[in-house]
């Protein structure tokens, strides 16, 4: 565990070292597969698997972080989220969704669960509370 702290450090150091310093082009992709690797590590040691939303909130945390895109507060990461909720809508105006809709949905789940990471909530729990509070309620009086 202070193996992947210490690895995570490094990592948060040699980014700042690359926006500041010239660097060479093998550069960024190294970066990224050394973020990829630490976070495939984090998610082994959880023993989740590697497309779990925790995980995929990690990885996709990380690349913000690495864009330098963190610089925003809550509600202009929320104002994004429902931009790609607008681009998902246009996706459906004919008769029937077009072939990039997918990618919009991938879109807000993608800035959710940066948001989520950034925020250091843990949406894999949240979804499942959630999920359970759903099936308590039940249909609400909803004729199924």
């Amino acid at each position: 565990m202070n193996e992947l702290k210490a690895l995570k450090s490094l990592l948060t150091q040699a980014n700042r070292l690359r926006s500041t310093a010239p660097v060479d082009d093998g550069f960024p992709q190294v970066m990224d597969e050394f973020c990829l690797a630490i976070d495939r590590a984090n998610s082994a040691q959880k023993g989740e698997p590697d497309d779990s939303i925790s995980v995929l909130a990690v990885r996709q945390f990380s690349w913000v972080e690495r864009m330098g895109w963190h610089n925003k507060t809550t509600l202009e990461a929320l104002a994004l989220i429902a931009s790609e909720v607008g681009e998902a809508v246009n996706e459906c105006r004919g008769e029937a969704p077009t072939e990039k809709l997918g990618e919009e949905l991938a879109d807000i789940i993608l800035r959710t669960i940066d948001l989520s990471e950034w925020l250091n909530i843990n949406i894999a729990e949240k979804i499942n509370q959630k999920m359970a509070i759903n099936e308590a309620r039940g249909t609400r009086g909803r004729i199924i």
